[in-house]
């Protein structure tokens, strides 16, 4: 059974582009990650990185989503460990925007 953690918004980057109000909630080896609809014309998708550490250059790219999507899961987590996540937008020209916004969950269940 899932158990509640906290998690914090961060922006280790500038905060600029479509990507809007990232929200992860900790579940039992998953996380569930919820943003807002974008109004970005030339939005195309978004990618989805995770790290460890609260440095977004070391961070994976973990999901690629539709500029319709507004959540997701992460599955196959490590209960008890910090997870840090960004989401970034790409353009229709495939440009990736500079703006991210990142959340921690302190713990995937505790």
């Amino acid at each position: 059974m899932p158990c509640s953690a906290r998690y914090s918004r961060s922006s280790p980057e500038r905060q600029q582009g479509p990507p809007k109000q990232l929200v992860a909630t900790p579940g039992d080896r998953q996380a569930f990650l919820t943003w807002s609809v974008s109004t970005e014309p030339d939005l195309a998708s978004y990618y989805l990185y995770r790290h460890t550490a609260r440095d977004s250059t070391l961070a994976t790219r973990i999901d690629t989503l539709t500029r319709s999507d507004t959540g997701t899961t992460d599955f196959d987590l490590i209960n008890g460990t910090t997870y840090w996540y960004w989401l970034s937008a790409v353009d229709s020209a495939g440009k990736v925007q500079t703006g991210y916004i990142g959340n921690r969950i302190d713990r995937a269940h505790g």
